[in-house]
Formats: C-alpha cells, structure tokens, sequence
C-alpha cells in the first residue's frame, strides 16, 4: 500500500491518506485538520513520500 499526498484548498494543510482501491473510489478524501473536501493532489508532499519510499528500499 502506497500513500498519496494531498494539500487542503480550505486550511492549507498538507497530508497524506493510503491510495484508495477500486472499491474506495467512491469515498471523498477529508482534509484531517478541518474535514473539507476541497483538497488536491500535493506534488511536494508526493515528492517528499517517494524520497521516503527510496530511502526505506535502499536501507538508508
């Protein structure tokens, strides 16, 4: 399982939620600091995560 980062349009917040599944698809993704819908994909947040995910396959 793989997680995808995402900004808030409402508080700025950035966050992270585990990649949603066929069966999911349907669910609104929540901003955790203010339960807005109104959010979008981060690219900074989903560069820092695939720096983490090469980082943790490598060992350090």
């Amino acid at each position: 399982m793989s997680l995808q980062g995402y900004e808030c349009n409402q508080c700025k917040n950035n966050f992270e939620e585990a990649e949603q599944n066929c069966a999911e698809t349907s669910r609104k993704i929540k901003c955790p600091s203010c339960g807005s819908t109104d959010i979008k994909p981060s690219e900074a947040a989903a560069e820092f995560l695939e720096l983490i995910n090469e980082m943790g396959s490598t060992g350090g």
